[in-house]
């Protein structure tokens, strides 16, 4: 389909694309979120605590996977996220 190589996604994608333009009008094309709606199974605090502490020390996304037992992808901050001292207001930033 030449709109799909046009704006560079795959077919199926166009289609929800026109479902949701049918469906909700112009306001169906609006950017939407890609997060869960729900976690099925959530880091814990005590994880999370722990993320933060080595994240604090500069620690590789690699290196705390290895040190807590989770996902590489998961010991990285979200892209807009702020740092924990930024957040804080305890460094730079």
């Amino acid at each position: 389909m030449a709109v799909a190589a046009a704006f560079g996604v795959c077919v199926k994608t166009v289609y929800k694309w026109v479902r949701r333009y049918r469906r909700e009008g112009e306001a169906g094309l609006n950017d939407r979120s890609s997060r869960p709606h729900r976690l099925y199974h959530p880091t814990s605090q005590v994880t999370a605590a722990r993320i933060e502490t080595l994240r604090r020390l500069r620690m590789t996304g690699q290196h705390i996977a290895k040190e807590t037992g989770c996902l590489a992808s998961h010991s990285q901050p979200h892209p807009q996220a702020p740092w924990p001292e930024q957040a804080q207001g305890l460094g730079p930033g």
